[in-house]
């Protein structure tokens, strides 16, 4: 589940904003956690665990660029949306890499614009244990490059690392990001990411050929291109 802050001084915008993504929420069917804060300092206490944040630029003590700079020390992963009704205080936010702009008064599809970007830069973040010398890590999951089964475990490709888990390819098709992940045969599921080519039926990762079975052939093209348009 994604993370959404929204910050700003304004109570009355505050709550048009919050009314506006939960709209949004319930029309895509998802389930984010939403939270809301009427200052920077409130915002920065808690902005380790947001994965994005509408702010306001215009905020007394500590406006939405000082707000800003913060968030980028404490948490570079978090994708910054600014607000404002000001468009000459926009060139600012390039200071602070922010990752996109709605303008005030709110419009309901430059706000599906923002979050729907949000989702798709959030792909892949999710992490999962393995085991790489019996010792148990977490790893992220767009770092896994392709998965083979093998006899009672399977071993995740990560790097120049092999990692096992004692589990099949089938159970980890449930908790695997499905917009990455794609199961080309019986023994291999391979991240789209990784895919250097795809040829007459044929997936390279890492100048490593791997084929595509024939049942699954038109379900990987598809995938393959669905993830080269949306997500590369």
């Amino acid at each position: 589940m994604i993370c959404i802050g929204i910050c700003d001084d304004q109570l009355e915008s505050l709550k048009i904003l919050q009314r506006m993504i939960e709209a949004i929420q319930r029309e895509w069917g998802h389930e984010w956690e939403i939270l809301v804060f009427t200052s920077g300092n409130e915002l920065l206490n808690h902005i380790h665990k947001m994965d994005a944040v509408f702010l306001d630029i215009e905020m007394p003590k500590m406006d939405g660029i000082q707000v800003g700079m913060e968030i980028m020390k404490r948490n570079a992963d978090c994708r910054i949306i600014m607000a404002t009704g000001r468009v000459e205080r926009v060139k600012e936010a390039f200071h602070i890499q922010a990752f996109r702009f709605v303008t005030k008064p709110f419009d309901k599809e430059e706000l599906q614009e923002a979050l729907s970007a949000v989702l798709n830069s959030n792909i892949g973040t999710a992490s999962i244990e393995l085991f790489w010398k019996r010792n148990a890590c977490m790893v992220q999951q767009r770092d896994i490059r392709y998965i083979q089964a093998l006899d009672s475990y399977s071993e995740f490709i990560v790097g120049s690392k092999v990692f096992r888990k004692e589990v099949a390819l089938h159970d980890l098709e449930e908790c695997l990001d499905s917009r990455m992940f794609c199961r080309i045969h019986k023994k291999y599921i391979i991240n789209l990411h990784w895919v250097e080519a795809f040829k007459d039926g044929v997936i390279y990762i890492d100048k490593k050929p791997f084929i595509v079975s024939r049942r699954k052939k038109k379900e990987v093209e598809k995938k393959y291109i669905e993830y080269d348009l949306k997500y590369r």
